[in-house]
């Protein structure tokens, strides 16, 4: 387990007071709307490339030691990565309408910290995304290398990055159950271990293959929406 550095403590914290939230909330414009398949594996990837992101905040109360980063087992990127289409005129102003309730809301704390929510239906054929994240996970500069990994700055990449391995959660219990996330059902748990998860009771965490065999992504047939 990884446990929280002090200043990422205090943040924490202060989350139960609505107005000292440490929340980051960003809202991107897309000069057209993204390809959800397309997005969903840079999605995927990026929680694999970075722990944090398929990470939960688990504290004990009668502990004086900071709160601990632990693997979700039942992670679920559908519940992350959101769809919504604007009813009203489909301007910018509808869009940060719908961003404000966003922004406001605390986060579920027994799931990571983090969500993003495409917007569709924008007046000049474009989409956006209200992107959500907690402080403990990255500041500024970290959420514009977040960015870089999910949105392209040119319309044709030249290669498309392997899909990393998930991380393993091994779980001692009494049927010995391995659990791992999967590449195409993040919130299923495998009874079976999968190729790569590390079986060793001394080592609770490791970098195993997906229950499925990691893949290099396609490239997209279709062009990929560039941010404003």
């Amino acid at each position: 387990d990884e446990r929280m550095s002090d200043v990422d403590k205090i943040l924490w914290v202060i989350e139960a007071n609505p107005q000292l939230r440490s929340t980051i909330t960003v809202v991107l414009r897309f000069d057209r709307t993204p390809d959800r398949g397309t997005l969903r594996t840079r999605v995927e990837r990026a929680t694999r490339r970075i722990p944090r992101l398929r990470r939960r905040v688990v504290s004990n109360p009668y502990s004086l030691a900071p709160p601990r980063w632990e693997l979700d087992p039942t992670f679920n990127l559908a519940y992350h990565l959101r769809w919504s289409h604007l009813d009203g005129t489909g301007t910018l102003a509808d869009v940060l309408s719908l961003a404000e309730p966003i922004a406001m809301q605390s986060f579920d704390k027994a799931r990571p910290l983090w969500e993003i929510t495409i917007v569709e239906g924008l007046a000049d054929g474009g989409a956006a995304a209200v992107a959500k994240i907690h402080h403990t996970i990255t500041d500024g500069v970290g959420g514009i290398e977040l960015m870089l990994e999910l949105f392209d700055l040119e319309r044709h990449p030249d290669a498309e990055p392997e899909m990393p391995p998930a991380e393993c959660w091994d779980r001692r219990s009494a049927s010995a159950t391995r659990w791992c996330t999967s590449s195409n059902d993040a919130a299923s748990s495998r009874s079976t271990r999968p190729t790569g998860c590390s079986t060793s009771p001394a080592t609770r965490w490791r970098a195993c293959a997906a229950a499925s065999t990691p893949r290099s992504r396609p490239r997209a047939s279709r062009s990929r929406p560039r941010a404003r």
